[in-house]
């Protein structure tokens, strides 16, 4: 009785996947293609998600699913001596007919203008990176087709991980910021030096 219960509750999870359809490729959705484009149209993932050195401009619509734009900078940008905005990725979620309903796939696209080779090899370099972003996109779109908040508990993890394979140029990059500030300083004190002496 006991391996009857196991057997049909492991059948159970099988068939929850199956139905959730999880997998490396896409996620279906029980929704038809056009709804689910109308509903993630116009969703929005929070600055938070981008440590709010970037935001995500509303997803707007494509030929084959929705796109947010991810532009480093912000609408302060606009105001003078402001930094100007400049779009840096794409997170795209491609939207095809499935028997269950909408299989969904979601990439991270150079923006216009990037160097798709560098970005491509960017993206290589850091694979934790590049999951975080992927788990983003997924993120939204799952909250915007359940019509819910987006959760930053959902993307943690890869949040996490992508900052702590980043640390060794986070590393690497405060000192040669310290050495450079540390250069400046020495520079100042020989000048101020030289000035005293009246060299």
């Amino acid at each position: 009785m006991g391996t009857l219960i196991h057997r049909s509750r492991v059948l159970a999870v099988i068939s929850l996947l199956v139905l959730a359809g999880c997998g490396r490729h896409g996620t279906v959705y029980a929704v038809a293609t056009d709804a689910a484009r109308q509903d993630l149209v116009g969703t929005i993932i929070p600055d938070l998600a981008f440590g709010n050195s970037a935001h995500a401009e509303p997803a707007v619509g494509t030929a084959d699913g929705v796109e947010w734009h991810i532009v480093r900078g912000d609408d302060a940008a606009a105001l003078p001596g402001g930094t100007p905005s400049r779009e840096i990725m794409v997170l795209s979620a491609t939207l095809a007919n499935a028997d269950e309903g909408t299989l969904v796939s979601v990439d991270v696209k150079p923006a216009a203008g990037v160097d798709s080779k560098a970005f491509e090899q960017n993206m290589s370099d850091n694979p934790a990176v590049a999951d975080m972003f992927r788990a983003i996109a997924r993120e939204a779109v799952d909250a915007g087709l359940s019509h819910r908040p987006f959760e930053f508990g959902n993307v943690s993890a890869q949040i996490a991980m992508a900052t702590v394979s980043m640390l060794p140029q986070i590393t690497q990059q405060m000192d040669e910021a310290a050495r450079a500030y540390e250069q400046r300083d020495r520079d100042t004190i020989d000048d101020a030096y030289r000035r005293e002496s009246g060299q």
